[in-house]
This record gives C-alpha cells, structure tokens and sequence, in this order.
C-alpha cells in the first residue's frame, strides 16, 4: 500500500462506524453489528468526484474480501 498526498483544492472524504445492538424482548443481547460509512454527504459533484454517492461496507463483505484477498496473494 503507498500513502500520496491529496491533490489541491480537493477534499478528503472521510468516514464513521455505526455500532448498534440488537436486543431480544427480554432485554438480553441478540448481536452487535457494525457498519462502516462513507460519508458522501461531504461530497462535491465535479469538484470533488463526477459522481456523489455514500458507498456501505458491511462487515460481511469485508470477512468475504479478506479470505479472498489472502488466498490471491491481493494487496489490501
């Protein structure tokens, strides 16, 4: 992986974890689920991107890439 620096008179987009609990009737806990947002509200059409759009990670997509990744020998 290489680190570059960001171009001028652009923006970083950043982003945010979202924890939240599932819980059963009785009050006990059912699951934690955790979601990585991008938060494309940030965006600027043409200035920063040609498209605006909040792209969704969830972590069972990232338990599918990873597996994937390391039996393709990918650079993560």
């Amino acid at each position: 992986m290489e680190v570059i620096n960001l171009a001028l008179n652009k923006n970083a987009i950043t982003f945010k974890w979202v924890y939240k609990m599932k819980l059963k009737a009785n009050g006990s806990l059912t699951t934690l689920k955790v979601r990585l947002l991008i938060r494309g509200f940030a965006q600027q059409y043409v200035f920063d991107h040609r498209e605006v759009f909040p792209p969704l990670v969830k972590m069972a997509a990232i338990r599918t890439v990873i597996p994937l990744a390391a039996a393709k020998n990918w650079a993560i």
